[in-house]
């Protein structure tokens, strides 16, 4: 067993980092998915209601992306067993970015294009500090829901137990 000197610093290795690391990737991902996937219902849904210009202005824009993103994110989260506490202050990480930058965009003193990115780099950048506030909770590995186990479980004990007695049959 090492001891530290006193008054140094202790050194962190990134193996103690991978879960926390892994599940911003996962998140990012979950996100990603939730925007592409999501984004032509409101391509068809505002059309059926005969107001696609909707989505040309940049506030619906990013309130649809962000929404989307949302949904992706909150579903993953929630697969991986967090609260709903959890789900929403990411929630609100994300959409708290976009909207400070609404009566910037809204005055003219900030384009569209720069309003996607900004936002989209402060979102990221809040998810972050979400999750670094909380590092003891986004820091350790989630197994899987215990309903995906034990189906899983169930579905290998079940044909484990049928093959015996079929083969006693034959």
């Amino acid at each position: 067993m090492t001891t530290i000197p006193q008054g140094q610093p202790r050194r962190r290795n990134l193996v103690g980092w991978l879960p926390f690391i892994r599940h911003y990737i996962e998140m990012v991902l979950a996100m990603a998915i939730g925007m592409f996937a999501l984004m032509p219902l409101w391509t068809v849904a505002l059309q059926a209601t005969g107001a696609p210009h909707l989505l040309d202005h940049a506030e619906p824009m990013a309130l649809a992306m962000a929404t989307d993103m949302a949904i992706g994110m909150g579903a993953w989260m929630a697969f991986r067993r967090h609260g709903w506490r959890d789900i929403a202050e990411m929630t609100a990480a994300m959409y708290l970015p976009f909207v400070i930058f609404f009566p910037v965009t809204l005055a003219g003193a900030m384009t569209s294009g720069a309003l996607m990115v900004a936002g989209h780099a402060l979102m990221l950048a809040a998810m972050l500090a979400v999750m670094l506030r909380r590092r003891d909770h986004y820091g350790y590995s989630r197994a899987a829901r215990p309903v995906v186990l034990s189906v899983v479980r169930r579905a290998s004990a079940g044909l484990g137990s049928a093959r015996p007695s079929m083969a006693k049959e034959a």
